[in-house]
């Protein structure tokens, strides 16, 4: 059985017992060690689940915020049924730590205390589906009580062991290159990898004060509303730096990694768009939100039922599985799905709407949002209506369309020109 200590904020302590513990220098590194040690799956602490900070892919959670899916399932499996197995067949939990000291005790066991300091340099950097699986198996062992089916499955638990990787004296500079090696078995997504790099804690501030900046997910299988990713593709509709009346973000729907990637480079630009689109966040999310809540009413404006639009092989936008959407910025619900390819270009052509300067550091409204989307939401609409019936074009073509964007856009600077607000 592990034992644990707090030792100060953000610092955890704990001791698992061991048979033996054999840490090498890392070459190279001359404060660096790496161990290698097997641990019975009882003995790991529960409290590891807070230190996952360091691991780039969390474990997928369902609704119910139990974890999910084929890994986990497999390796619940081995639990159950081979337990014997599975220190032969996981590649095991791999632990940063601040420090491993192992200790000899009485009949030739031994301890291995383990210490974290802190949240972004230590913790469990990979093996985190393992870790899940076994808490998840132990968890549903403990509330089975005392049936034949709990001693059963806690002697099956008893068996197995993992063997447990310890990395110490790591530069912190390194944990997300170390976090994208480990994770092999199951590619790392871009965006959770940037996120370890402390790339996107500039939106994390923008967005702190204001409605749906919990629903934000900034590392990969995380369950909000609302993946970094697509974030960083709205901001990129609005950068007027690369993007013009005459040049349209269409080649950013459905490729989130090329957005990534215009996203790191505007970020680290001199002087950068993004240092004048980030404090915006919120305002181009809320926007999202509100164009979504009002394109079912602007498509009945033009005669087409929105809620038997195609969202998929089979759903439609208007089916019962959709009713109760969250708004997450705007505080509102509906009763549809409004996919990104009717949104994307939608959003962008409000990219008309800023007087932008980046020289002069100038990213403003031209017109307040509130009072310029209720007198351009239908025609815009329109504009995409008109391909769905004229051209048959699906929703994912809308977000694909150069010709969409820039219709959109141009019906926006119309009604600025008509309002004299283009000077």
């Amino acid at each position: 059985m592990a034992h644990t200590s707090p030792t100060a904020v953000h610092s955890y302590r704990f001791t698992v017992p061991v048979d033996e513990y054999r840490a090498l220098p890392i070459p190279g590194y001359p404060e660096a060690k790496a161990g290698n040690c097997f641990v019975r799956v009882t003995d790991l602490p529960q409290k590891l689940d807070g230190w996952m900070q360091v691991n780039p892919r969390v474990p997928k959670r369902n609704a119910k915020g139990v974890v999910a899916g084929p890994v986990i399932q497999g390796i619940r499996e081995t639990l159950r049924g081979r337990p014997l197995r599975m220190v032969v067949m996981n590649q095991g939990v791999f632990l940063m730590a601040d420090s491993a000291e192992f200790a000899k005790g009485p009949g030739g066991r031994g301890e291995l205390t383990i210490s974290f300091s802190d949240l972004e340099r230590h913790g469990l950097v990979n093996g985190g589906h393992t870790y899940a699986a076994i808490r998840a198996e132990i968890e549903e062992t403990e509330n089975l009580g005392d049936s034949d089916e709990a001693e059963s499955r806690r002697r099956a638990l008893n068996q197995a062991f993992v063997r447990l990787h310890i990395l110490q004296g790591i530069d912190p500079g390194l944990v997300p290159e170390i976090a994208e090696g480990l994770n092999t078995s199951k590619q790392v997504d871009s965006a959770s990898l940037a996120n370890l790099a402390k790339r996107f804690e500039a939106i994390a501030l923008a967005m702190k004060p204001f409605p749906g900046a919990d629903e934000i997910g900034y590392m990969q299988n995380e369950n909000k509303e609302l993946y970094i990713t697509e974030v960083v593709t709205m901001l990129e509709l609005f950068n007027c730096e690369r993007f013009s009346d005459q040049r349209h973000p269409s080649m950013l729907y459905r490729y989130s990694k090329k957005s990534l990637d215009l996203f790191t480079q505007d970020q680290d630009a001199t002087p950068s768009p993004m240092a004048l689109l980030i404090p915006r966040t919120y305002e181009f999310l809320k926007l999202a939100d509100d164009i979504k809540y009002a394109v079912p009413k602007a498509c009945e404006a033009v005669g087409y039922q929105f809620g038997r639009t195609k969202v998929g092989a089979s759903a439609r936008a208007g089916s019962p599985a959709n009713h109760g959407t969250k708004l997450p910025f705007n505080g509102k619900t509906m009763d549809y799905h409004v996919t990104n390819g009717w949104l994307f270009p939608l959003l962008a052509a409000f990219r008309a709407n800023l007087r932008w300067d980046l020289m002069a550091g100038r990213c403003e409204w031209r017109v307040p949002l509130d009072q310029l989307l209720p007198k351009v939401i239908d025609a815009i609409v329109g504009v995409c209506v008109q391909a769905r019936k004229g051209e048959g074009l699906e929703p994912d073509e809308l977000g694909m369309k150069d010709h969409i964007y820039s219709q959109c856009y141009d019906k926006i600077q119309l009604q600025l020109a008509k309002l004299n607000m283009l000077n």
